[in-house]
């Protein structure tokens, strides 16, 4: 192949390919840098989706637990209304025969020997024993 041009040509024919290879090489990076904006653009909303679904399944996972607490408090809370109530009732059966039988004690009179002590729940008191007078 012959170069018959003269240098000045051939030195703007230089610059020229110098300028369309930079320029081929700048859209290049700039659409280097594009996709990979898009890209990230993309990943950051995958990521976003992705949070909110493990946000909202942590929150249901809380609701779960809170419930499960509450459920397990409820059920504290009537086994111990049950055993109030229980205790409520052996507190309304319960004589108090202490005091009768501590007034009984002492009309006793010395020298009486009490064998037997019984106690109904009309407050009867039944005395049977031995005593050196009658």
């Amino acid at each position: 192949m012959l170069n018959l041009l003269p240098p000045k040509q051939k030195k703007e024919l230089r610059l020229n390919l110098l300028n369309q290879t930079i320029t081929i090489f700048g859209i290049a990076v700039i659409l280097a840098f594009l996709t990979l904006a898009l890209l990230l653009l993309v990943v950051q909303a995958f990521l976003d989706i992705n949070l909110k679904g493990v946000e909202s399944d942590l929150f249901s996972q809380q609701a779960k637990k809170e419930a499960r607490e509450i459920d397990d408090l409820e059920r504290k809370i009537k086994n111990l209304n049950k055993e109030l109530v229980f205790l409520d009732s052996i507190q309304k059966e319960k004589n108090t025969f202490s005091l009768l039988l501590e007034d009984s004690a002492e009309d006793i009179p010395y020298g009486v020997q009490v064998k037997n002590f019984s106690i109904n729940k009309s407050r009867q008191v039944n005395l049977r024993g031995l005593a050196i007078t009658r």
